[in-house]
């Protein structure tokens, strides 16, 4: 279904956490975007979040919401084990949706969803929202266009502390009835970025865990990726220590950082052709001087969630069911990593996997 171009879209937020809170923001920087309502179990949060985002409606429960005719798309904000049961209630209610990372907690819940979306005619979409910031097509760019020669490395590091006590392992991050660990958390931000630079598709799958010794999940992921062209990607997430939060991107005549990769605010390239023997061996932003250094600082908007609200009101103004900058195929190849992946370590997430 196409939507109008003279109306705004309305959108219905579920779940009433901070990710939503950060969602809702960057929708309040899209004029043709309308929070039209929020729902949480409680209501009462709901009715709060409502006030200060601006939402026309709240809900207790998600029921309402999802009946309302008045609402185009669904964003999906609450926690893993929640999306795939969300997810089909709100394609059976008709409703388009963005769901957050980890799309589901495995690949066949992913496929299910998928396949329902295609039977109803329905847009869904993985809400990676550093795939549509501005630095990261920049750099994508940049390994197109072969400013850094051929791509032989990627890596990149995304982690921080969630403690080691009683306490924390009640938390989301650490408790295995909740989808914790660190690689559907924020591991799946370094896949995505083997997939926006190499594609989804390697040929090469490793990766070593260190598991918490009272919940089980993965305190402490490395995953090494490889292509059929012979790039690699070393990739690292933690649950349990803080990491840089860098990416480096390493081809044959240059290397490319993005500090603070999975919300970047800048870009730095330089080519190797342009270092000087006689420069000093100072750093500029981790990399060796001595040339021409490249930055890409652009001026983000909002708080760059608003980017994918953008690319999923684009999608439906042109009537697609899917977006060609995150492709269902895509979600499906990085949950099916993730399963292979935990299959090794002894990781499952119990009944929040069942489909």
């Amino acid at each position: 279904m196409t939507l109008s171009t003279q109306r705004p879209i309305r959108w219905g937020i579920l779940g009433a956490g901070v990710i939503s809170a950060r969602f809702a923001l960057g929708l309040s920087h899209l004029p043709d975007a309308e929070l039209t309502a929020v729902a949480a179990r409680d209501g009462e949060r709901a009715a709060a979040f409502a006030a200060r985002h601006g939402a026309r409606r709240h809900n207790a429960g998600y029921d309402g919401l999802l009946a309302d005719p008045e609402i185009d798309v669904v964003y999906i904000g609450v926690i893993h084990p929640e999306h795939y049961p969300l997810a089909l209630r709100a394609l059976e209610a008709g409703k388009h949706l963005l769901v957050e990372k980890p799309f589901t907690m495995n690949r066949a819940q992913a496929a299910r969803v998928f396949a329902l979306a295609r039977e109803r005619r329905l847009f869904v979409m993985e809400a990676m929202w550093t795939r549509f910031n501005p630095v990261s097509l920049q750099v994508r760019a940049w390994v197109r266009e072969g400013r850094i020669g051929t791509l032989r490395l990627v890596r990149a590091a995304f982690g921080y502390n969630a403690g080691d006590t009683a306490a924390a392992r009640e938390g989301r991050a650490l408790k295995r009835e909740l989808g914790g660990g660190a690689l559907l958390d924020v591991g799946i931000y370094t896949l995505s970025l083997a997939g926006l630079l190499l594609g989804h598709e390697p040929d090469r799958v490793e990766g070593m865990a260190d598991l918490d010794p009272v919940t089980g999940v993965d305190r402490v992921a490395v995953v090494q990726l490889g292509y059929p062209d012979g790039a690699v990607c070393e990739l690292s997430s933690a649950v349990a220590c803080d990491l840089d939060h860098s990416a480096w991107i390493y081809g044959t005549e240059g290397v490319i950082e993005i500090p603070r990769f999975w919300n970047p605010f800048e870009a730095v390239i330089r080519r190797t052709d342009d270092a000087s023997e006689t420069t000093p061996a100072d750093r500029v932003y981790g990399l060796p001087s001595g040339g021409a250094v490249e930055r890409f600082r652009p001026e983000i908007i909002g708080n760059a969630y608003n980017y994918e609200a953008a690319e999923v009101m684009r999608c439906l103004r042109a009537g697609l069911l899917e977006s060609p900058e995150m492709t269902h195929s895509e979600t499906l190849a990085w949950m099916g990593v993730m399963d292979r992946l935990r299959a090794g370590w002894g990781l499952d997430y119990g009944e929040a996997e069942r489909v």
